[in-house]
């Protein structure tokens, strides 16, 4: 289990280098030119390059999201990624949700002893099989099966699924 906190102050998604750890990291020009972040309390935050994760949202909806792993705690999700990948979030108590807007999927996000958190599954590269996980974004893959006008939303879900279960996901794996 992953858990992804929605961050409105992060510039980047970031997660501890041993989060996912059969996806591998890659680095990035900011990695190798020695560039990191800055914590709230200014203390300085290596950033160790970055990793892809692929999986599906709560909603059941395709995802692919490149998150930075640094010197963090936990990992967190930043909503200025999310709304630059065509999404607008709103954290409102238990209201909070995420809604793609290209395509109108709107994922939910739960409170969590005061955190906000956007659930996902992620498919394991090195295993080939699917752990759940929670972050916070849709971008590339969920724009391919964007409903179309008027399209029947059970017969998007079920383009969904059929996608994911091709991706190498389980029936048992999916909502």
């Amino acid at each position: 289990l992953i858990k992804i906190q929605i961050d409105s102050g992060a510039i980047d998604h970031v997660m501890p280098p041993n989060m996912a750890p059969n996806i591998k990291i890659h680095p990035t020009a900011s990695s190798i030119a020695g560039k990191g972040y800055s914590a709230a309390n200014g203390t300085k935050i290596a950033n160790h390059g970055e990793k892809t994760l692929k999986g599906i949202t709560e909603a059941g909806a395709p995802f692919t999201m490149n998150i930075q792993c640094a010197d963090v705690t936990r990992a967190l999700g930043s909503v200025y990624r999310l709304n630059q990948g065509g999404n607008s979030v709103v954290l409102n108590g238990k209201n909070s949700y995420m809604l793609h807007i290209k395509s109108g999927i709107k994922t939910p996000i739960t409170l969590e002893n005061g955190k906000y958190m956007l659930s996902i599954w992620v498919q394991d590269a090195a295993a080939g099989v699917s752990a759940r996980a929670t972050t916070g974004t849709t971008q590339r893959s969920i724009r391919t099966l964007a409903p179309a006008p008027r399209e029947n939303p059970n017969k998007v879900i079920h383009k969904i699924r059929c996608a994911a279960l091709e991706s190498g996901f389980q029936e048992a794996d999916l909502f």
